[in-house]
């Protein structure tokens, strides 16, 4: 897994973090009005974000990367809510060729985003 650093200025291959205000979201009143609001700020803030080309899709990124959440439980100690796990790892697979009506190719590459 090749980890992606953040970057307060925006600097070519790093990430960095927005306010949730900046996302239109459903409301609560949108089935009646259409009326999009500006989303609260996020429960959660991302902290270790990583890319990955595999042999095939990554079921659990925990588990296929452990220096993830590593790097999570090095960080100083976020607030907790009750309830609530301390922390979320979400992995996003996308195939890297165009899928087949002829069934899954042998040795198709999976890039594995984890965050």
């Amino acid at each position: 897994l090749r980890t992606i650093d953040e970057s307060a200025d925006g600097a070519p291959g790093t990430w960095s973090r927005c306010a949730g205000a900046g996302f239109a979201v459903r409301g609560a009143t949108y089935l009646e009005d259409n009326v999009k609001v500006p989303s609260p700020e996020p429960f959660y803030n991302v902290c270790v974000a990583g890319v990955a080309v595999c042999d095939g899709a990554v079921a659990d990124g925990a588990a296929a990367f452990p220096g993830v959440l590593e790097r999570l439980r090095a960080l100083p100690a976020a607030a907790e809510a009750p309830g609530f796990p301390t922390y979320m790892i979400i992995t996003m697979n996308s195939p890297l060729e165009a899928p087949s009506l002829k069934g899954r190719k042998a040795g198709a590459k999976t890039a594995a985003f984890v965050f």
